[in-house]
């Protein structure tokens, strides 16, 4: 599974892939069957014709069911999972607030030492 693609190249059984980066951009290369998920600005939209919008409306998209897809059952459901979730719950929210009052110059040196405090400056 490759995540954040922007280009992909295919040549025989490799994908050459651009992976978009935070400095800018990897290339990996990677073999067939392979997942991606891709950034919405790898490709330019394209509006449908008429005519495609009408063939659309009535092509039937084939759905499939279980029986169809024959899947073991040891791939499938809590036997087939390679977890096991243990619990579920939602975190404690804290709220530890505090006001500062007096003088602009006050609040900021006191606002700064307290920051220093808990080791964000």
């Amino acid at each position: 599974m490759l995540t954040y693609a922007q280009g992909v190249e295919v040549t025989g059984d490799t994908l050459k892939v651009n992976k978009v980066t935070e400095g800018g951009y990897e290339i990996w290369d990677i073999d067939k069957p392979a997942a991606l998920t891709v950034v919405k600005e790898a490709n330019e939209l394209r509006m449908p014709s008429l005519k495609k919008k009408m063939a659309a409306k009535k092509a039937e998209i084939p759905t499939w069911g279980f029986d169809e897809l024959e899947p073991r059952e040891d791939y499938i459901g809590l036997a087939g999972s390679p977890t096991k979730v243990s619990k579920v719950f939602a975190p404690p929210v804290k709220l530890n607030k505090e006001i500062l009052s007096g003088e602009p110059a006050e609040m900021i040196t006191e606002l700064i030492g307290k920051l220093k405090e808990q080791h964000v400056l």
